[in-house]
């Protein structure tokens, strides 16, 4: 029950949510214009990775069995709530679909982070680590009607564990800085709720956080 996750198994899980075929076109109202100071350039919180193989999931089932493979290991309870396996390959991955909730991914890596703190854990800093690295994941990007490939929200509420603070999730190289949304989300401009992390001011001078 407790085995490694496999490929399949992944890929299972991801056709079973709401990810969207690779490069699908998706009706969006039309955004405001993102400030000027957003045109061109990369962000500064990035992920060295392609928009395309981004949205073909090819590193979701590594992400996954990081985690199952601490978690199998760990010493801990996981019967319980089966962390190994909702904490990687449903919640886990879920979360990092373009379709997925801002604090989604952030809620997962609380999530493990409480796992790792728990009764008989053997391995906690490795966990602990993990979940980190988790949580800077980039989450998917979604080219969208009129050949807008948005970066994804940020969570705007803080996380429940200190080692979670100031940890955000990065943005794929190539995203337009200028304005997030996704699927799910009504495309906003910078300087909008969600467009920089918990705790920073969006500078639509400079198209910084704060």
């Amino acid at each position: 029950m407790f085995g490694s996750i496999s490929l399949s198994v992944v890929l299972a899980l991801i056709a079973s949510t709401s990810a969207l075929p690779a490069m699908e076109r998706v009706v969006v109202r039309a955004p405001a214009p993102a400030p000027p100071a957003c045109e061109g350039g990369k962000r500064s919180i990035e992920y060295a990775g392609s928009i395309a193989k981004r949205i073909a999931q090819q590193d979701l089932p590594a992400v996954a069995q990081s985690w199952q493979d601490l978690c199998v290991k760990s010493g801990g309870d996981i019967v319980t709530n089966t962390p190994c396996v909702t904490l990687a390959g449903q919640r886990g991955i879920n979360s990092l679909l373009a379709g997925g909730a801002p604090c989604d991914q952030q809620d997962v890596a609380d999530d493990m982070i409480d796992f790792a703190k728990s009764k008989g854990i053997t391995n906690k800093q490795a966990l602990i680590d993990n979940a980190v690295a988790y949580r800077k994941h980039p989450r998917n990007a979604l080219t969208l009607e009129g050949n807008i490939t948005p970066s994804t929200p940020f969570c705007t509420t803080a996380p429940r564990n200190p080692e979670l603070n100031g940890v955000v999730n990065g943005q794929l190289a190539g995203v337009d800085r200028g304005l997030f949304g996704g699927p799910k989300f009504d495309v906003i401009p910078f300087g909008q709720p969600g467009t920089c992390p918990f705790g920073q001011t969006a500078d639509v001078n400079t198209c910084t956080c704060k």
